[in-house]
């Protein structure tokens, strides 16, 4: 190979990795304004979601990070529910903002305020976005998308969110919200044909407390076979089956009037 055509190749590599480089980096998987995550970190985030893209329902889990945000974008933030945080206007706005931007500019007006609309109620079906931002301290929080809400249990939700701390914000706790949920997404969210919870604590409850539940039944039964008359010398099986005959027959006499 001559020296001119090897320099070709490598130029066309250099550029075909600088391209990929720019799409990564201007994916809409990640807004990373405080830069903590590392290329590692990154690519595991875009390489996830370009995954489920092949997948039946196709779900998205995005991390954005802020320097900063204006008061209004964090009111009504609940932290006491870790699985989601009611009032977050920031996730609303910016699916706004993306779904403008997937609008046909020659349509007509009404086309294209549908076309905003969809594809707003796409995104807000399919993406669950993970955020780390200040609020009188630092936080990591999820904005779970309606799939994602539709296919969780309270139990389900209790296991996802056990022992994640929404009052971090760090690489390491984006990373840890991020690997927590994806592997219940690819699971849950990703494949099924129809998305369901799963067993709910009722449920749960039940299973754990069955084993309690059989052994009464099986005491009451036993009980019920073989009664004890207290106080009597001719009680056991013959007088119970003939005092169980009479009451089946009609009678409803104590059984010791003849005696």
């Amino acid at each position: 190979m001559s020296w001119k055509r090897l320099l070709l190749v490598m130029g066309i590599c250099l550029l075909g990795s600088l391209g990929l480089s720019m799409t990564a980096h201007a994916s809409p998987y990640i807004h990373d304004q405080l830069g903590i995550l590392s290329p590692q970190q990154r690519q595991q985030i875009i390489q996830t979601n370009q995954r489920w893209q092949r997948t039946r329902n196709r779900p998205q889990l995005w991390v954005y990070t802020y320097a900063q945000l204006p008061a209004s974008a964090t009111l009504g933030f609940d932290y006491s529910n870790p699985f989601d945080t009611p009032g977050n206007a920031l996730v609303d706005q910016h699916f706004q903002q993306l779904g403008q931007q997937a609008v046909d500019p020659t349509a007509s007006t009404g086309d294209q305020e549908y076309a905003a609309a969809q594809a707003t109620k796409r995104l807000h079906d399919k993406v669950s976005v993970i955020i780390i931002y200040p609020d009188n301290g630092w936080h990591t929080v999820i904005d779970p998308s309606d799939n994602l809400t539709k296919g969780v249990s309270d139990f389900q939700k209790w296991q996802l969110t056990r022992r994640l701390s929404n009052k971090q914000g760090t690489a390491q706790s984006a990373m840890t919200f991020f690997n927590r949920y994806q592997k219940f997404i690819t699971r849950h969210i990703a494949k099924p044909a129809k998305i369901t919870p799963g067993l709910g604590w009722g449920w749960v409850s039940f299973w754990i407390l069955s084993p309690f539940l059989l052994w009464v039944l099986l005491k009451i039964l036993k009980a019920f076979r073989h009664p004890t008359f207290v106080g009597d010398p001719h009680a056991g099986a013959d007088m119970y089956s003939g005092y169980m005959w009479g009451r089946w027959m009609g009678g409803d006499h104590d059984p010791w009037d003849h005696f």
